[in-house]
């Protein structure tokens, strides 16, 4: 005879948990987002002016150009794997259903993408020219903070984000007049910047109840920065390069929103397809308003 516990009953929830995972687009509220129905779409940048002192009474006009350059946008598709759901597949659950946990899936992974373009457009090539085919490339030498960036006087070591390559971050917005009076700045940086920063801080304890705030969520702003955090940046070896840049620094062009779908499939016996597509791209507006910080994670 079987003991009473073979005729307990087990109970199914009717949802599923999905694992964890960046759920959405974190960078698209930090960028300008223009509509683009085309496969390159061009923005025109005008350069600055001149001004010379009037020297003599009705002299000559003095002419000259202004300095046109042109960026271009180009978009691309992006589709996740199409997920499949028989019908019979839902018998076997019971009461449980997939497909909209499956689109959820499919809606994050498309928000994770457009981080990743604008991530790489940040220093990445751009394109210019009459026609937007002339590539323009970025040198963190020149408009980016070293990995082993210390204050003057001190002697060059590798670090991970430190206060003083906040301060050399934002001089370099400050020296190139590249932020607009009253622009965001915004910093992108993974959890480990964020731990470093409390460490380096505590040392010192002028700035680390900021700091701290920062790192549990309470404030997102610290030495004029909006900081996002995203594990999506790009990392060589133990070098993490982090991002700031304002709004007006990278364009991302989005063809209407992202689209989904459920339909059954009578060409594979009316199995239900859960399909999802973005069509975006994005590009830098100008060199300067991109400063790239390279961050040592080896280092505490």
């Amino acid at each position: 005879m079987g003991a009473i516990d073979t005729a307990f009953r087990n109970g199914y929830q009717s949802d599923f948990e999905i694992k964890f995972q960046q759920n959405a687009s974190r960078l698209q509220s930090t960028v300008t987002v223009r509509p683009q129905n085309v496969e390159r779409d061009m923005y025109d940048r005008l350069g600055t002016v001149n001004v010379t002192r009037k020297s003599v009474r009705h002299g000559p006009t003095v002419l000259n150009d202004a300095d046109h350059t042109r960026i271009a946008v180009l978009i691309d598709d992006y589709r996740p794997d199409a997920l499949a759901f028989d019908s019979e597949d839902k018998l076997r659950m019971q009461l449980a259903d997939p497909r909209n946990g499956y689109a959820k899936m499919q809606a994050m992974a498309l928000g994770r993408q457009v981080d990743s373009v604008i991530i790489a457009a940040a220093t990445g090539t751009t394109y210019t020219g009459k026609q937007g085919t002339a590539p323009e490339t970025y040198s963190a030498s020149t408009y980016g903070v070293a990995v082993d960036a210390v204050a003057p006087g001190a002697v060059a070591a590798n670090s991970n984000l430190t206060i003083e390559k906040l301060i050399q971050a934002k001089s370099k917005f400050g020296v190139a007049e590249s932020v607009m009076d009253g622009e965001e700045l915004f910093f992108v940086l993974t959890q480990s910047q964020l731990d470093s920063l409390l460490r380096t801080t505590e040392v010192t304890n002028a700035d680390y109840n900021a700091v701290k705030a920062l790192v549990n969520g309470q404030v997102d702003t610290f030495m004029g920065f909006k900081f996002v955090r995203t594990q999506l940046l790009s990392k060589t070896s133990n070098t993490r390069t982090c991002l700031a840049y304002p709004k007006s620094g990278i364009i991302l062009g989005m063809a209407d929103q992202l689209t989904a779908r459920m339909d059954e499939r009578s060409d594979l016996n009316y199995t239900w397809q859960v399909w999802c597509q973005g069509t975006f791209g994005a590009t830098r507006t100008w060199l300067e308003k991109v400063v790239s910080v390279a961050c040592d994670e080896s280092v505490a």
